[in-house]
């Protein structure tokens, strides 16, 4: 509905459930805005399908300005350019390159021995095609973690392609603890943010089920039994 899927010839499942996650996040930071204003009640909508339509800057700027929609090849996003793409690496997996800006892209010709192609990087729509021909042939002749030995450490904005077993057990999934042990709940996938001083002092635990901290809570605001009751009885509370 956000048109999302529908850019390449063949519309694929994705693994994230975007809309639900955009949605999330801005539904968050709505909260976090109403919090803040502290001016009485504010009802807070968000919309699930303009929410994720509202990331699809690059996509929409670019039917804007040409009156059609974009597809694979046609921008910077979609493939078009050598220095944002994904290339196949000779074991079949791929290195994603995002050398946008010209210091990476500089450093990137240079780590792959094709000097050749940096003044190329702006040309003419022949030069970029010749370009990206002949990086794919560049990053066919070894493996993707060979290749990523090599640039990863040169600020050529190039990183592997991982799968998600992959990404979870590396070495920067461990360095960020992006998995925690939860009591009852085994092993779980960890929030990636972190403040000093941390917000967070005790362990982690098994999220509460829907309505178990219900009374608690209520108690706390100044409903008594009798009012909980009430309001679970027409629905407002679990």
């Amino acid at each position: 509905m956000a048109g999302t899927l529908g850019y390449s010839r063949r519309a694929e499942v994705p693994l994230l459930q975007l809309s639900d996650m955009v949605s999330g996040i801005y539904a968050a930071l709505a909260i976090a805005g109403a919090l803040i204003r502290r001016k009485g009640a504010v009802l807070v909508d968000v919309p699930i399908v303009p929410s994720l339509l509202s990331w699809m800057v690059l996509p929409a700027s670019t039917y804007l300005a040409t009156g059609r929609p974009p597809r694979e090849g046609d921008s910077l996003i979609f493939g078009s350019t050598p220095y944002y793409n994904l290339y196949r690496t000779s074991d079949g997996k791929y290195i994603a390159v995002a050398a946008i800006e010209q210091e990476f892209w500089h450093n990137l010709t240079e780590a792959v021995g094709a000097r050749e192609f940096e003044q190329k990087r702006f040309g003419t729509i022949k030069e970029r095609r010749e370009v990206t021909r002949g990086l794919r042939r560049i990053f066919a002749s070894r493996t993707r973690d060979e290749w990523a030995k090599l640039l990863m450490d040169k600020d050529t904005c190039a990183t592997p392609v991982l799968s998600v077993d992959e990404a979870l057990t590396s070495s920067w999934g461990n360095a960020a603890s992006m998995l925690v042990e939860v009591a009852g709940d085994g092993t779980v996938l960890n929030s990636p943010l972190r403040s000093r001083p941390k917000m967070r002092s005790a362990s982690f635990t098994a999220a509460p089920s829907l309505g178990r901290d219900t009374n608690s809570l209520m108690a706390s605001m100044g409903y008594s039994q009798k009012e909980v009751t009430r309001l679970r009885r027409l629905g407002v509370v679990e």
